[in-house]
């Protein structure tokens, strides 16, 4: 059984790329907040939404390895 996953070690890896896409449409709606609001307030939670996201990459960055 060499090279087989395992059924938790399959559904991680088929979620992944999932995840990526998801983080990624995230950020993106995210970053447009910050860029175009008119609100200090809003922006300064959309930056640290964006701070979220980030770690949150790096996180399945890590995993990944």
């Amino acid at each position: 059984m060499q090279g087989t996953l395992t059924p938790k070690a399959e559904t991680e890896s088929s979620l992944k790329p999932d995840a990526f896409e998801v983080l990624q449409a995230a950020w993106k709606a995210i970053r447009r907040t910050e860029t175009l609001s008119d609100n200090p307030a809003e922006a300064k939670a959309a930056e640290r939404a964006l701070a979220f996201v980030d770690k949150a990459f790096v996180e399945l960055e890590r995993k990944k390895r």
